[in-house]
């Protein structure tokens, strides 16, 4: 077993993700098997995981690989005409890398950039009629970690700080006289941490635990609230996470289960909204078929944190918020409704140092509604990678 030392950048484009406004897994690799990889071992891609699981790593490697997202969101607002529009934003290439070099028999010392979440629509060119307020949304989330990791005999442990960057932007046309009560948007700096510990109970079995502290973030100027014709702040703290996983080995099989729950009713911001906290589960299956070709699938459920919610009139920055302002921005604007997902995968070895993996994942379609309000989504993705170990 290995000490490992591992420093990581994450930067993060534009996409509509898919546990709420988490992208699930980290890379191809754990696209592959739903992201269900808390107890698995994936080289660069376990630095988000659970940095705990780094010190298994034998060799330096490098990764390189790029996600095609393709989500198909649609809306419509039976309140006007009840047409349904289609989001233009349907088309995110999303790369990642991520390099750890191995210094010694007991440590390793890595970087790696990769997408970790975010969300956006595009109604911008739907007509007045439609009800849906020309609603455009841009949301980026990233992170900078620095991570350490030990093993104690079988208990390997591992923490890393975060840096992270968020950048939101928002528009929606004003009603009564046709300005626009979004702006160009606002980007901000915050701090977390994530930690992680694995235990091997025996060769066969891993047992895991991890844990992402929440982030303050705050974006100034954004949007006008209560439309007094001044751009509001907006609070929108990214959520605390914990999980826990299993996995089991048996000959060329590797099978693992996972849970985490992400606590998104006690993030300000969307607890203003009312998102509900996620369990999510996800279930991976990894077959070494022979010394070339790796097959993965996985499956993946969590109820989206708006299903078949009730609004209430709430209070948004201090400012009351009727529910069904909080259910247009919510269904319009963060259609976060995508629950169930199935993935699939393949890794071929071309030689010892130089593996290539490529993985699809599919959501099928969802709908959430509420007061004449309709949102709905499916979701597909293609990602391919490369890792060279040396």
């Amino acid at each position: 077993m290995k000490k490992v030392i591992v420093l990581s950048a994450t930067l993060s484009v534009a996409l509509f993700a898919t546990q709420g406004d988490n992208l699930i897994g980290a890379g191809t690799k754990s696209r592959a098997i739903a992201g269900a990889a808390s107890s698995t071992y994936l080289g660069a891609e376990s630095i988000f995981i659970n940095p705990a699981l780094l010190t298994k790593a034998s060799k330096s490697e490098f990764s390189i690989g790029t996600t095609l997202f393709m989500p198909d969101v649609t809306a419509k607002n039976s309140n006007a005409s009840g047409e349904v529009a289609k989001s233009k934003s349907d088309f995110e290439v999303i790369p990642y890398l991520g390099y750890v070099k191995s210094i010694d028999d007991k440590s390793s010392f890595g970087i790696g950039l990769f997408s970790v979440s975010g969300m956006g629509v595009d109604y911008s060119d739907e007509p007045v009629q439609k009800g849906l307020a020309g609603m455009k949304t841009h949301l980026v989330y990233a992170k900078l970690s620095t991570v350490y990791a030990r093993s104690f005999g079988k208990l390997s442990l591992g923490g890393g700080v975060d840096i992270s960057y968020g950048d939101l932007e928002m528009h929606m046309i004003n009603q009564f006289d046709g300005s626009d009560l979004g702006s160009n948007g606002d980007s901000h700096i915050g701090a977390g941490y994530h930690l992680g510990a694995n235990y091997e109970f025996n060769e066969n079995i891993d047992f895991s635990l991890t844990y992402t502290s929440e982030v303050h973030m705050k974006y100034k100027g954004v949007f006008d609230f209560n439309f007094d014709g001044t751009k509001d702040d907006l609070t929108l703290t990214q959520p605390a996470e914990v999980g826990t996983a299993v996995a089991y080995s048996i000959d060329s099989l590797r099978l693992e289960a996972d849970y985490k729950r992400i606590f998104w009713s006690k993030a300000d911001g969307y607890k203003d909204f009312q998102w509900d906290d996620q369990n999510v589960i996800s279930l991976g299956a990894t077959w070494n078929y022979n010394e070339k070709w790796t097959f993965r699938g996985g499956y993946s459920y969590a109820k989206s944190p708006l299903h078949n919610k009730e609004y209430k009139d709430g209070v948004v920055e201090g400012f009351p918020f009727p529910s069904q302002q909080i259910a247009f921005f919510n269904l319009v604007g963060f259609p976060a409704i995508t629950q169930t997902h199935y993935s699939v995968g393949a890794s071929y070895k071309i030689d010892d140092a130089i593996q290539i993996n490529a993985a699809y994942v599919y959501a099928p379609k969802a709908t959430e509604s509420f007061a004449g309000i309709e949102a709905s989504n499916s979701q597909s993705s293609f990602s391919f990678g490369l890792d060279y170990r040396f």
